[in-house]
């Protein structure tokens, strides 16, 4: 995960994973801040899963469950100052 420069209010999602044909794959997506549904900017993520070229193969709309998760969100939540 990355955050964008102070005041853009991004947050960058980036993880590579090995399909079960062996090939690499990544997926990505970002999440962009909104104050008037704070709660959706939380738990919502539109992503893609690109192939080893690098070429979009599928999109997803990923939800996270907070009523159900929060306690393991939070444990999950690491700071790290660069």
């Amino acid at each position: 995960m990355c955050l964008k420069p102070s005041g853009e209010n991004r947050i960058r999602y980036q993880m590579t994973f090995h399909g079960d044909d062996n090939q690499r794959y990544e997926l990505g997506g970002e999440k962009e801040w909104n104050g008037f549904a704070p709660l959706e900017s939380i738990t919502l993520l539109a992503a893609s899963v690109y192939d080893p070229r690098g070429d979009e193969m599928a999109r997803a709309t990923l939800r996270f469950d907070l009523r159900a998760e929060w306690a393991n969100w939070l444990k999950s939540v690491r700071f790290v100052w660069s």
